[in-house]
């Protein structure tokens, strides 16, 4: 019964959608990615979350907002540099 109980309670806390593990967790708690990075919920305000992150200094940790605008630069690099190639001198 108690193994019957634990895993309801992780199904409801564990769900998959679109390749993504979901997970709730409250301020306080932590998420453990492999053995060295784990991730701390600081603080929770309205739909604004602060996460904590302790990891390795060789592991890149990056807002997902800048590695696009990285990306789109370096797409528009990358157009900018082919319309050179195709002009004539």
């Amino acid at each position: 019964m108690i193994l019957f109980l634990f895993a309801i309670n992780f199904l409801l806390k564990v769900q998959r959608g679109d390749e993504m593990l979901i997970l709730s967790r409250k301020s306080g708690e932590t998420i453990w990615i492999g053995e060295d990075v784990e991730l701390v919920i600081s603080e929770v305000k309205g739909d604004q979350v602060k996460i904590g992150i302790r990891a390795p200094r060789s592991i890149e940790v990056v807002r997902g907002e800048l590695r696009q605008d990285v990306s789109n630069s370096n797409a528009e690099s990358v157009v900018t540099n082919l319309d050179l190639l195709k002009k004539p001198k």
